[in-house]
């Protein structure tokens, strides 16, 4: 039930943070609409947990570990990604690419200064889950959030946050490689954009319902005659849908973590869709 509710609130948050995210200016406004939307959204979560309190510590737990930390990643990372573009300076392409470069390695030095906790998130390890997310053993001032208070501080544990940052700057590197790579290439890109323009694509479901279909290809060994790896299956999706699929290995973690949700959702409603169209007469 956890699951699926959860899922719910996420789905239509990511939705109106891509709608959001398609406007072309950075501005105060799209700012403050994505932060509203992000706590509307967490308030929804608590009010929901208010009414169907969780009852076992397992899932406290992973509620604390995946759940609260994969909506409030958004909050940190549209705040990190506006006062990155705000500040991105007017100059020559080598003054932005130094730029990028600097925000780049700010980020690896948070890893490295967090390198215990960083390795914890990454690897998956479960041996601190009791002591990092269970609200009973949260601190006096949890890591980063210490001066939390109100309903935030009932739905904190001492670690949650933290995850969420790993998250989140995970996220604002992947956006800087991107537009690194953008830098690098823009020149060429100028030249072919005109004749490429109307011939484009670009996919427009989330993210999650893509890695679904990486790794059905990849699984099913469909490309190549099963010779293509995951990474040349991504590339060839990211090139050919305008995409940047840098986290579909953590995005398929939270796949793996659906429990009341199909772990193939949409490719369930791939065949749904398929199935109507035959029994209705429609093509």
């Amino acid at each position: 039930m956890f699951e699926k509710v959860f899922e719910h609130f996420y789905d239509s948050m990511y939705a109106e943070l891509d709608r959001l995210s398609a406007q072309t200016e950075t501005s105060p406004e799209r700012l403050e609409a994505s932060l509203k939307c992000i706590e509307d959204t967490m308030e929804m979560l608590f009010a929901y947990l208010d009414a169907h309190p969780i009852s076992d510590e397992p899932a406290e737990i992973n509620f604390f570990k995946y759940v609260k930390p994969k909506f409030q990643s958004w909050q940190i990372y549209v705040l990190e990604l506006h006062q990155l573009l705000v500040a991105e300076p007017i100059g020559t392409r080598e003054v932005v690419n130094t730029y990028y470069k600097d925000e780049l390695a700010a980020i690896e030095r948070f890893f490295k200064r967090h390198l215990f906790l960083y390795q914890y998130y990454v690897t998956g390890e479960d041996a601190k889950d009791a002591a990092f997310f269970l609200r009973k053993n949260i601190g006096k001032f949890p890591l980063g959030q210490e001066s939390v208070s109100g309903r935030l501080r009932r739905y904190s544990s001492s670690m949650d946050f933290m995850f969420a940052k790993f998250r989140a700057m995970e996220m604002t590197r992947d956006f800087i490689l991107s537009r690194l790579k953008l830098l690098e290439n823009r020149y060429e890109e100028l030249a072919l954009s005109t004749a490429l323009k109307r011939k484009r694509r670009w996919w427009s479901g989330d993210k999650a319902e893509l890695v679904e279909l990486v790794y059905g290809l990849y699984l099913t060994g469909r490309i190549n005659d099963g010779k293509a790896d995951i990474g040349e299956i991504i590339e060839w999706l990211e090139d050919s849908l305008n995409i940047d699929l840098r986290q579909a290995y953590r995005i398929f973690l939270d796949i793996k973590r659906r429990k009341k949700i199909s772990h193939t959702k949409f490719l369930d409603e791939m065949s749904k869709a398929i199935e109507r169209s035959i029994q209705t007469g429609n093509s």
